[in-house]
């Protein structure tokens, strides 16, 4: 079961100063488990450790501050979660919101916080969830963007 989802990093400047973004999709845990005997918990500590070394070599490589996007497919009350937090040294953005990040369906009627911005300490932001309604196409009909909701992030230098 071991995968490699990877990562993207990407400089980018705001308000002139720069920044570094990580931006993830780690696998899926179509169980909805993650207690330390699920297979899939295996899968996911493999690769968060991959991230945590990502997230620490381009903070290393930069000296930028950092954001770790995406989706994580770990819910934030999560060990993996605050795990991870601590091995990247990275603060959670949303803090303590435990806020469902994706529409439930039929499959997964009971849905969690696993879409994540995680930042460098210090670093200022402001969050939201956007995207969470339909909305009306071209042809007139309407439609969700995605089954998850989007994170907004506001950084301030």
């Amino acid at each position: 079961m071991a995968h490699d989802q990877g990562s993207l990093a990407t400089r980018v400047h705001v308000e002139g100063r720069p920044l570094t973004v990580l931006n993830t999709h780690l696998s899926a845990n179509k169980t909805g488990n993650w207690k330390p005997e699920n297979p899939f918990t295996t899968v996911h500590q493999g690769e968060l450790r991959q991230l945590a070394t990502a997230v620490l070599r381009a903070g290393a490589r930069s000296r930028d501050p950092l954001v770790a996007v995406g989706d994580f497919n770990v819910p934030r009350d999560s060990w993996l979660h605050k795990e991870f937090v601590a091995r990247a040294n990275l603060r959670d953005a949303f803090a303590d919101t435990f806020e469902p990040t994706y529409r439930p369906t039929p499959e997964l009627p009971r849905t969690k916080a696993i879409d994540q911005a995680l930042v460098s300490p210090g670093l200022a932001v402001e969050t939201g969830l956007v995207l969470q309604d339909a909305v009306r196409l071209a042809d007139g009909q309407t439609a969700y963007l995605s089954d998850h909701y989007g994170i907004e992030l506001t950084v301030y230098g």
